[in-house]
């Protein structure tokens, strides 16, 4: 149940293409930007062709930046229309936005962490490797997606993480071995994970083959995340 009161206005301050399918959104509150736990989203109100609609956006980074919080959307001309309309507002445009919430909320006291994105699942992410390296935690950043060209923010990535950034294009070197990657984690590590179902199904597989406590995979998804195709139902 959403109450009116989650609801501010805010403007759309500037964009910025990260990849030809991925667009940044720096979004100004009226009433001002303040922190939020990592892990945070965001909800946007759209107008559908005439429709209100509601449409969920992770925010990027660990805070605000410059007294405004930052979104990124990937298009998908083939989903229900809000990637679209988002990319159709110009600067300038007044919109209306919940307050930031999280439910995917970086735990502290881990042995090791482990962050692994698939694609666009990679905002939530930045945000929790920005708060484990100012922490001088031990972690690596798994990122997955089909080719370099089309990962968002892997320029501010490389620079930030160094060798704690783990690349995996699957043009270059195929899918990631989860496995693998969850056999090497230390005693009491933990895996947060956000990208599209298909990875999370596959990081369930190999995080329960690994007979570590479930509660050790922590994850993120808004609807099918892919999995079905966009449709009417009753």
């Amino acid at each position: 149940m959403e109450r009116d009161d989650e609801w501010i206005p805010a403007t759309l301050r500037a964009t910025r293409t990260l990849t030809p399918g991925i667009r940044e959104f720096t979004l100004v509150p009226d009433e001002g930007a303040p922190p939020y736990g990592t892990g945070a989203h965001l909800r946007i109100r759209l107008d559908l062709g005439g429709r209100p609609a509601t449409r969920h956006y992770s925010l990027v980074g660990a805070t605000a930046r410059d007294g405004a919080w930052r979104i990124a959307v990937q298009r998908e001309d083939e989903g229900r229309g809000g990637s679209r309309a988002m990319w159709a507002l110009e600067p300038g445009a007044r919109l209306t936005i919940s307050r930031p919430h999280s439910h995917f909320d970086l735990a502290p006291g881990a042995s090791e962490v482990l962050l692994l994105a698939g694609g666009i699942g990679i905002t939530p992410l930045i945000g929790m490797a920005e708060v484990l390296l100012r922490q001088r935690a031990r972690f690596r950043l798994l990122y997955a997606g089909r080719s370099r060209s089309s990962m968002a923010y892997l320029p501010e990535l490389t620079a930030l993480l160094g060798d704690a950034l783990v690349v995996q294009a699957e043009d270059e070197a195929g899918r990631p071995d989860l496995g693998t990657a969850f056999a090497g984690l230390a005693a009491g590590a933990e895996v947060y994970v956000c990208g599209p179902i298909g990875l999370l199904e596959a990081a369930r597989r190999a995080w329960s083959a690994t007979g570590r406590p479930p509660a050790g995979l922590v994850f993120e998804t808004f609807g099918s995340s892919g999995h079905a195709a966009p449709g009417a139902f009753t």
